[in-house]
């Protein structure tokens, strides 16, 4: 794929944001979710996830779903809200027992305010989430199922993977229907692609996590666009 995703979403520059965010959080009033429970819409906030992975999404009249974007701790969900102006109500799931800081307005009108430089770590956030959900919707107009899969779970690894004993895991819990609704395929399809990418050597699953055993080949498999 011509976008690379490891400059795009540089770890050291994510870093930084996720440990601002943290840091903020402390200012907030903290609360614990469970897994599989919804964080309510609450006007006027703005929140940090702590602990845990959350997903957010939108659904539609049938009750159908498509993840926007998959949030871990030190990311943040509201802040567009905030700086448009606007209550667009948003659905948030917690993936696992999360933790989320809730931040009055008013606190963050004086807070950047007072440290104009924070502004960056706000604006990294919002950047960030536009190319998630603009490389989305480029593999769903113009990707194989293949491709779409490979593409998304190689992006994810690049946002919030983990390197430890010289394997490469992905950091949030990517189950057949999650990875579904992320890409806009059946849950039928992900299976059958997931099991070709094992097949190939490609990645493995370990409990509930994916582990990418060859990097270069499912580069590869993302297609060109």
């Amino acid at each position: 794929m011509e976008n690379d995703y490891r400059k795009l979403f540089d770890k050291k520059k994510q870093e930084l944001m996720r440990n601002f965010f943290l840091d903020l959080s402390q200012k907030g009033s903290i609360k614990d979710y469970k897994r599989g429970e919804i964080i309510e819409f609450v006007p006027k906030k703005f929140c940090i996830v702590v602990e845990g992975n959350v997903q957010k999404s939108f659904y539609s009249n049938d009750g159908g779903e498509k993840i926007l974007y998959l949030l871990a701790p030190g990311e943040v969900f509201g802040e567009i809200n905030y700086f448009g102006n606007g209550d667009e109500v948003f659905y948030v799931t917690n993936i696992e027992d999360s933790k989320v800081s809730f931040l009055d307005y008013e606190f963050l009108d004086k807070y950047l305010n007072d440290n104009p430089k924070a502004h960056k770590y706000f604006m990294h956030s919002v950047v960030r989430k536009y190319r998630i959900i603009r490389y989305q919707m480029t593999n769903m107009a113009f990707s194989t199922a293949t491709e779409k899969l490979a593409d998304t779970i190689f992006r994810i690894y690049i946002q919030d993977g983990i390197e430890k004993s010289g394997e490469r895991i992905i950091g949030s819990t990517l189950t057949h229907q999650r990875l579904a609704d992320l890409i806009g395929c059946s849950r039928v399809t992900v299976t059958n692609e997931i099991n070709q990418l094992k097949a190939e050597g490609i990645i493995e699953s370990r409990g509930k996590k994916i582990i990418i055993t060859d990097l270069k080949k499912l580069d590869e498999k993302r297609g060109k666009i």
